[in-house]
């Protein structure tokens, strides 16, 4: 059993996404964030392979973060945020933007 995905959501949980289902989702995923676990307040089983991990942290989506699973390191694709509504909204406000306009970001 390996991770396909995992990835992190706003707040403070990641959706991970394996080959198949595990038996007992509870401990054994462990989340990285510069060398340093993070406390994992709990772990849901989403069914079909897919699991809920929420830390008790607040994740940055700029932030590097790994989960770890029986001994291998899988990095954390964080969501981007730059095309959430949220994102939008909070930012045409604060450049003073009045209409729709298209930001693009390179990076």
């Amino acid at each position: 059993i390996k991770v396909k995905t995992a990835v992190g959501e706003a707040g403070h949980k990641i959706i991970v996404t394996m080959t198949s289902e595990i038996e007992s989702a509870d401990e054994v995923f462990t989340v990285l964030n510069k060398g340093n676990a993070l406390n994992i307040k709990n772990v849901t089983d989403l069914g079909n392979g897919r699991y809920e991990v929420e830390v008790t942290e607040e994740l940055s989506s700029f932030g590097t973060y790994y989960l770890t699973f029986e001994g291998l390191n899988y990095k954390v694709n964080m969501k981007n945020i730059y095309s959430t509504k949220e994102f939008e909204e909070k930012y045409k406000k604060s450049i003073g933007i009045k209409e729709t306009t298209t930001i693009h970001i390179v990076n």
